[in-house]
This record gives structure tokens, C-alpha cells and sequence, in this order.
């Protein structure tokens, strides 16, 4: 999150705009030829990453488990720190990979497993567990 920190902190001064990220970017490619992801969309994304999970003491550890490009993913498609949570947990524990991440992100497997947590079987009888059952079948999908 360095660099994201760093353009983060220099636009607050309103000192740094385009150009700088564009010479930025120029220029860190040419110190370390090479080595991908220095492009001018890949710092704004560095400093997008940065300001969406800065401060957040739960996220912030767990990015670091996965790839940048199934972070990329997770960030521009969840909003909701609990999907996202949610994803960068199941992605390392199933080793999944970006196709299947993202497989998973339209299916709406959050959402799903959501749905399928409900405490029907210690509040309910056999009899109404089925019918909550139905109608939540029915209705939440």
C-alpha cells in the first residue's frame, strides 16, 4: 500500500494530478524494468486499494493472503466490507482461482450463503421448519 499511500497523501496537498501519476509511473518503470504493474491505471488502482482499506483492521491483514488481481476483482465488485471479507476468505481457503473468484462473485455465493444461515431448526418445529423453509425459497431468491 506504499505507493497508494504516497499519492493519497501528495493530492492532499493538491500538489500531484495526472500528470504526476503519469510521470510516476513512467518513472518507476524505468528503475525497475522488467517488473509489470507500474502502468498509470495500476497506481490509481494502488491508491483506490489504499484508501478502501486503510483504517480497516479486519480487511487490511487479510489482503495480503491473496493475489493483487483477485484483489482487484473483489474491490471493484463488492462494496460490502462483510462480501468482501467473505471473498478474500473463501479464496484462500479454496485456493480458488481469478476465474473462479469471479465465477463466484456473479453467482452471488455471499448472498447465498447468507440465505442458507437460519436458526429454523432451534426456533422451529419440524412442521414450520419446512414451511419457513418454502417461503424463504420463494421469496429470497
Amino acid at each position: 500500500m506504499g505507493i497508494g499511500k504516497l499519492i493519497v497523501n501528495r493530492q492532499k496537498g493538491g500538489t500531484w494530478g495526472k500528470s504526476v501519476v503519469q510521470q510516476l509511473a513512467t518513472d518507476l518503470q524505468h528503475e525497475f524494468p522488467g517488473i509489470r504493474g507500474f502502468s498509470v491505471q495500476n497506481l490509481w488502482y494502488m491508491r483506490q486499494f489504499y484508501l478502501e482499506y486503510q483504517g480497516n483492521k479486519k480487511l487490511q491483514p487479510l489482503v495480503g493472503e491473496i493475489s493483487w488481481a483477485k484483489n482487484m476483482q473483489i474491490m471493484s465488485r463488492c462494496k460490502d466490507p462483510l462480501e468482501r471479507e467473505f471473498y478474500i476468505r473463501m479464496t484462500k481457503k479454496f485456493g480458488w482461482t481469478k476465474n473462479v473468484l469471479i465465477h463466484q462473485i456473479e453467482n452471488k455465493s455471499y448472498e447465498k450463503t447468507l440465505l442458507g444461515q437460519t436458526n429454523f431448526d432451534k426456533a422451529l418445529t419440524p412442521k414450520q421448519r419446512a414451511q419457513a423453509t418454502i417461503v424463504c425459497r420463494i421469496w429470497c431468491a
